[in-house]
């Protein structure tokens, strides 16, 4: 995955989501997206501005946040065994780049991009099971200096279902 757009989407209709996935499945500019349980249903990566519009016009659309990456960091793979989180934060001014090098030295922290945008920062973390991302979300990231706000989106692997 490359450094381009992310694109935090929310459906205010859950019946909608099933739909809302083929659509943007079929997007020829959406490089990948996962489906996320929490705040937002979707997390969009793009390279463009225009896949934006296209979801817009979803059925079932709410809201939609976007992050232009600033820069790609280290990305892991997530073993399959495991389960992933997306952390959307909201970083003090300078504090951004002080930040993604602490959690690029998380071995749980399968990559970290800083943005600019509604969050400065979007950053997965994998663990064993919800339990241990949480702990790593709470005990890593939330205390750490320039850390303001967050919201979390824990990845729905719709191929395990």
């Amino acid at each position: 995955m490359s450094a381009g757009n992310y694109l935090l989407v929310r459906f205010d209709d859950r019946s909608k989501l099933a739909p809302a996935a083929e659509a943007i499945d079929e997007i020829k500019a959406v490089s990948h997206w996962d489906a996320v349980e929490g705040y937002y249903s979707f997390v969009v990566q793009t390279n463009d501005d225009i896949t934006a519009e296209a979801i817009e016009k979803l059925d079932g659309f709410a809201e939609l946040a976007r992050c232009k990456a600033l820069s790609k960091g280290a990305e892991k793979e997530i073993d399959p065994e495991n389960v992933g989180c997306y952390v959307f934060a909201e970083i003090d001014d300078g504090k951004t780049d002080d930040v993604c090098k602490t959690l690029g030295a998380n071995q749980q922290v399968t990559r970290c991009v800083s943005c600019k945008g509604d969050y400065q920062l979007v950053a997965v973390v994998a663990g064993e099971n919800f339990d241990d991302v949480d702990l790593v979300v709470e005990a890593d990231i939330r205390q750490l200096d320039g850390v303001l706000r967050m919201k979390q989106g824990r990845i729905i692997y719709l191929d395990r279902m």
